[in-house]
């Protein structure tokens, strides 16, 4: 029976990592003498090549602890690896759908107003330049800082809402309106120190599950999340709609195929439905979003076609 590879850090490490020299895949650290890998940077199925290529198929932890650098959320799950989609015969209706939500989009943006060119300068906590962050407002509005975290972008219309994310960062959304000649992003929580690597079988699925995935897929019952619209292209919007009914907030993730975090966000409980954002780097294809609650065992997804 094949394996689940999970990774966890027992120690981990205090060093500052903004202080360690750069080196190939990762950064060195003086204190140790070697090498911290960078996985923040990682999909799933780039850190299980990564190790399939240093540890072979040889079952069991490590002989060389790797000394890594991870996102809490890659941490003590699954990693999850890449599969191939066979082509659907509903592509053909996704797209066409597509189409038409995007050619309405452009028909009402027919009298916005003039576009106004924003300027503001990403930086870090510490007010250090976030170089080459993506800045977005929708599909069509794409820009990337410069070495010095500055960037320029055209706007048009009232209470448009710019994308702005880096690698290692949080996303941040800001008014357009409100923009201020400097934002600052947050660091990702992450986690440093030896990797340790525990491989656990994987669990059959129940047949009862099975069943009612089919039935739900082939529209037989009602999804307690629901996606509109779906397929969106990137750099818009989705709305999801489920019963909000816990006190406290929910947290809604997307998801990636191969189990990269795209995009995270709270939701107060008591709301019917909300709406997320979906980041206009996104490569194009089919993502995961996952809705949960602190005090609730059940997670609730929903498969969201990115175009």
């Amino acid at each position: 029976m094949p394996n689940d590879i999970h990774l966890s850090i027992n120690n981990p490490c205090s060093e500052y990592w903004g202080q360690m020299s750069p080196q190939n895949e990762g950064r060195h650290c003086s204190s140790c003498n070697k090498v911290v890998i960078d996985f923040t940077v990682m999909s799933d199925q780039e850190v299980l090549d990564w190790l399939s290529r240093q540890q072979g198929p040889a079952q069991g932890p490590a002989q060389r602890p790797t000394c890594g650098r991870l996102r809490q959320g890659q941490l003590n799950r699954p990693l999850i690896a890449a599969q191939q989609r066979k082509p659907s015969r509903w592509n053909y209706w996704r797209f066409l759908i597509a189409g038409i939500l995007f050619c309405s989009e452009v028909s009402a943006q027919g009298h916005a107003k003039a576009p106004e060119i924003l300027h503001s300068r990403v930086v870090d906590s510490k007010g250090e330049p976030v170089p080459y962050a993506s800045v977005s407002i929708d599909a069509n509005h794409i820009t990337a800082c410069d070495s010095n975290g500055q960037f320029s972008i055209k706007s048009a219309g009232i209470g448009q809402i710019l994308t702005i994310s880096a690698i290692g960062y949080q996303t941040l959304r800001v008014d357009a309106d409100k923009l201020k000649t400097q934002v600052a992003l947050q660091m990702q929580e992450t986690m440093m120190g030896d990797i340790v690597i525990v491989r656990r079988p994987k669990k059959s699925k129940p047949i009862l599950d099975i069943i009612k995935d089919s039935l739900s897929d082939a529209g037989f019952t009602v999804k307690t999340l629901k996606v509109h619209p779906n397929p969106v292209p990137k750099g818009n919007s989705i709305m999801l709609s489920m019963k909000f009914d816990q006190p406290g907030a929910y947290r809604a993730e997307l998801y990636s195929l191969a189990g990269q975090l795209e995009e995270t966000m709270e939701i107060n409980g008591g709301l019917s439905s909300t709406m997320m954002n979906i980041p206009a780097t996104l490569a194009p294809g089919t993502y995961v979003v996952r809705v949960s609650h602190p005090s609730v065992k059940k997670v609730y997804t929903q498969q969201v076609v990115v175009l």
